[in-house]
């Protein structure tokens, strides 16, 4: 699991170089999903990743923190 991670993070990078933007998704049924892309049964699916053009910019998340609420330098907390 750990290398398919560290994959992921790999794959989303040289998106984000290519100019592309890039989220991991996680709310999707696995078998579902092998089912569609027939998917042999001795493989699994680790993670499934959404790679394109932004069309709009994320609204701001509420409730969000301020950065020098949740960041402490040199010590900790």
């Amino acid at each position: 699991m750990k290398s398919c991670a560290l994959a992921a993070q790999n794959l989303m990078l040289a998106a984000t170089e290519m100019g592309y933007d890039s989220t991991p998704m996680g709310d999707y049924s696995h078998s579902q999903l092998a089912e569609i892309v027939r998917l042999p049964d001795n493989h699994i699916i680790t993670m499934c990743i959404a790679i394109g053009e932004k069309v709009k910019s994320a609204p701001p998340r509420p409730g969000e923190m301020d950065y020098n609420d949740v960041i402490y330098y040199n010590r900790f907390t």
